[in-house]
């Protein structure tokens, strides 16, 4: 596989979508930390440290893949606001962010993989279509001769 270095907007969009109620439904936005092993809030004034740690996790990856030094990542500062989120393309930027940061051993249990892996599940929970689909699977079809 191969990695990059995700652009700084594409944080700040996800950081958005963390802090918007439409996106989220309860606010605030939370994941459970594997490191801290607790339930972690991200409010407005969370948003640059947790911001920086999916960068970090990103630059960490690419490091990795690469077999380079550590990326120096200049300090995240959410600076642009979004006013709404469509879920697809929210879920893939989580996807796309995943799969940039994903190359390092300690990427499945850290504490970016479980808030993108709670930001996708919002994402998908905040689809227009989310609550018309079944429980479980669809009625079968009709077999036509």
């Amino acid at each position: 596989m191969s990695a990059y270095l995700v652009e700084y907007e594409h944080i700040n969009y996800l950081v958005g979508a963390m802090l918007c109620p439409a996106t989220v439904r309860l606010m605030p936005f939370s994941y459970w930390s594997p490191t801290q092993k607790r339930c972690v809030e991200v409010r407005s004034e969370d948003a640059s440290a947790v911001g920086q740690m999916l960068w970090e996790e990103n630059a960490k990856s690419v490091s990795y893949r690469y077999k380079e030094a550590k990326k120096t990542l200049g300090p995240y500062h959410r600076r642009r606001h979004y006013r709404a989120f469509d879920p697809i393309q929210l879920y893939k930027a989580c996807e796309c962010l995943g799969y940039q940061s994903c190359e390092h051993p300690e990427w499945d249990t850290s504490d970016a993989k479980a808030c993108l892996d709670a930001l996708r599940s919002c994402a998908i929970h905040s689809h227009e279509d989310y609550d018309k689909a079944n429980w479980g699977p669809p009625e079968p079809e009709e077999k036509t001769a």
